[in-house]
């Protein structure tokens, strides 16, 4: 029988896909508990042990930890095992591919992103959280991404293929009205004029053709693609950059180490391409 904080750790898995054990400890204890993470190790050695978790290392130096670090993600038994104590069969759907060792810093830190949002939004009673979406997250299972991921989206196909493929996208609700919000991680690897111009295009057909209603069908006709930057400096350029592409209205930009959960929602932190930083909620702040 798996205690409370397994099947929570199960669930956490399923939810962001990858995540240190520093992240689990502080999703599943409170600040003054398991403060040497020994209760969190001892938790997920023998959800390891009994296959019931998988475990593989970063290669490269993580933002988390400025080290190299055992990195978990689901297992395919340990979804049906949350399946069936939950009652809830869209775990089954859960990704348990081996993540790319390449991408693992990346996708801990879109881990990372979500908890920011999630604190920040218990900061606030304006704005409530209706969906999250992952990169990942499996809805049919056709071999055509399209048909097979969520977020996977072909906006054009002639003269040549354009998808639309965000890290992530979530979904808020203020008053009665729901907007989209897709997420964009950049970590400083790619040039800044070619991560402009490989995702623009996508974004640009997502609005043309309002197709951001497949992934949220109540959301409002306008959407907000929000561009996390490693640093200010990148996060500038990035504007210069994305205001020479189509749709430059649909962007705000912020710097990674300025988001933080009391800021991410209601201080002035997002940069649009042209003009001074917004929050994206206004007032609210419990």
């Amino acid at each position: 029988m798996l205690s409370e904080k397994q099947i929570r750790i199960l669930m956490l898995l399923a939810e962001h896909f990858t995540l240190t054990a520093a992240q689990i400890k502080r999703l599943i204890f409170k600040p003054d508990q398991d403060r040497d993470g020994r209760q969190t190790r001892r938790f997920l050695t023998d959800l390891y042990v009994n296959k019931l978790i998988c475990k593989t290392h970063s290669e490269v130096v993580n933002p988390l930890h400025g080290l190299t670090c055992p990195v978990y993600y689901p297992a395919r038994l340990g979804c049906e095992a949350l399946a069936m104590q939950t009652g809830d069969h869209r775990w089954l759907r859960t990704p348990t591919q081996t993540p790319n060792w390449q991408n693992l810093a990346h996708w801990v830190e879109l881990a990372n992103l979500r908890i920011t949002v999630q604190a920040a939004l218990t900061l606030q009673s304006v704005a409530t959280m209706t969906a999250w979406y992952n990169e990942f997250d499996i809805v049919g299972d056709s071999d055509d991404p399209q048909d097979r991921y969520r977020l996977y989206t072909v906006v054009a196909t002639v003269p040549k293929k354009i998808p639309c493929i965000p890290d992530a996208a979530f979904e808020l609700e203020i008053a009665g009205y729901r907007k989209a919000f897709y997420i964009e991680l950049e970590r400083g690897t790619n040039p800044i004029a070619k991560a402009a111009a490989e995702k623009t295009p996508g974004y640009a057909g997502l609005d043309q053709q309002k197709l951001h209603r497949r992934h949220f069908p109540q959301s409002m006709e306008n959407f907000t693609i929000l561009m996390v930057a490693p640093n200010a400096r990148w996060r500038d350029a990035l504007r210069v950059a994305i205001s020479k592409k189509q749709a430059p209205q649909l962007w705000k930009l912020a710097a990674l180490n300025d988001l933080k959960p009391e800021t991410f929602l209601s201080a002035p932190v997002w940069y649009p391409c042209v003009g001074p930083p917004v929050p994206l909620v206004k007032g609210g702040a419990k």
